[in-house]
């Protein structure tokens, strides 16, 4: 077992070029170490003969991503960092290799920390992309003139779906640079009204992850939000990127909509907090 800080670049080629180039299990771990760029960030490695079997990334002030190939290899790493007194705000990764890692960790700690949710990772199957018939609008970019009502949006979807608060203030703040590095999609009603929006990052190379899908409750039912997924996913695909997304598996009629343009589960990411 070894602990040693790596610049992000060569964290992310040690991931890139061993056991933790299964994109589909290591899509935290593997975004994280792209989206950090020239940062420095500690790195736990499990190595055996073959090289890295399991990774853990810490993030001060942030949380831990756990990402490899072996379940077993996760519990030397949870037995490593309690041996440590290192502790996080949270713990996120493929499902059985956070399993493995957090019974290790309550049983070293004498805590009973549960799971706090989960996420499915799906991408888009290309050739099942199914294109839906269009409701009446357009598919747009959000421009500068529209980052008050996304961002008006936006506080509403951390709200509804996370339970967050925040104010409008701090998501024009936010959105203004997405906004400007055309980063939110949108599909507008006959009018020029936003009736549906969705924000996505780069990954690892040639991968776009979507996140935030929000259509206001008013709004809803009139196929809003899969025209706007659908066309966006069309776009990226023929421009050759790979689209990835986490869906909240207790709302299953979101995990339905992807499913029925084409997307398909992969894993299951879990969370656990106050480690």
């Amino acid at each position: 077992m070894q602990l040693k800080t790596y610049s992000s670049v060569e964290a992310f080629q040690i991931g890139a070029n061993s056991a933790l180039e299964n994109t589909d299990i290591n899509v935290l771990l593997l975004t994280a170490l792209y989206a950090a760029k020239d940062a420095t960030l500690p790195l736990v490695l499990a190595t055996d003969r073959s090289g890295i079997q399991t990774c853990l990334l810490t993030r001060p002030q942030h949380g831990w991503c756990l990402g490899g190939q072996s379940p077993e290899a996760s519990i030397s790493i949870a037995r490593h960092l309690h041996q440590e007194s290192l502790h996080t705000n949270w713990l996120h990764g493929e499902a059985s290799l956070t399993s493995n890692f957090i019974n290790e960790w309550n049983r070293l700690s004498g805590k009973s920390i549960a799971l706090a949710y989960s996420f499915e990772h799906m991408a888009l199957a290309k050739e099942k992309l199914t294109l839906p018939s269009k409701p009446q609008g357009v598919f747009a970019w959000a421009g500068e003139q529209d980052i008050p009502r996304v961002a008006a949006a936006s506080v509403n979807f951390y709200k509804e779906s996370l339970n967050a608060e925040h104010t409008i203030e701090s998501q024009i703040d936010r959105l203004r640079p997405v906004v400007t590095e055309q980063r939110i999609c949108v599909w507008k009603d006959q009018a020029g009204q936003i009736v549906s929006q969705m924000e996505f990052m780069h990954g690892p190379p040639n991968e776009v992850r979507m996140a935030y899908l929000y259509t206001p409750p008013t709004m809803r039912g009139h196929g809003y939000a899969k025209a706007l997924v659908a066309t966006f996913s069309q776009v990226l695909s023929n421009r050759g990127y790979r689209l990835t997304l986490f869906a909240n598996p207790k709302k299953q009629h979101v995990v339905n909509l992807y499913k029925g343009l084409g997307y398909e589960t992969k894993t299951r990411i879990d969370r656990y907090d106050n480690l």
